[in-house]
């Protein structure tokens, strides 16, 4: 089993791309334990701003350590560009 990156112990082992409800991009990660985690954050508002392959990355609260992972392992990578997600910038980023 091949891992992406390693967060809090735990290794990320695939990144999976689906669609939310309203067809725009979602990311999560998978776990060697089997769970899922939300990677994106769904902004149906600015996903105008997307190019082919990019999405919101969630890189605050609870997914702030996954994120930084992720980031550091170069699977992922940021385009330069952020979004207004609430009451925080999100980068927006495209998997390599």
């Amino acid at each position: 089993m091949r891992t992406i990156c390693e967060v809090q112990g735990r290794k990320i082992i695939k990144l999976t791309e689906t669609k939310y409800a309203d067809g725009n991009k979602a990311v999560f990660a998978a776990w060697d334990d089997g769970d899922l985690s939300k990677v994106s954050v769904n902004l149906p508002e600015q996903a105008g701003q997307l190019q082919e392959g990019e999405f919101f990355l969630k890189d605050y609260t609870e997914c702030e350590d996954q994120a930084k992972a992720l980031l550091a392992s170069g699977v992922i990578i940021k385009t330069g560009f952020t979004a207004q997600a609430g009451y925080t910038q999100v980068p927006i980023v495209k998997i390599v």
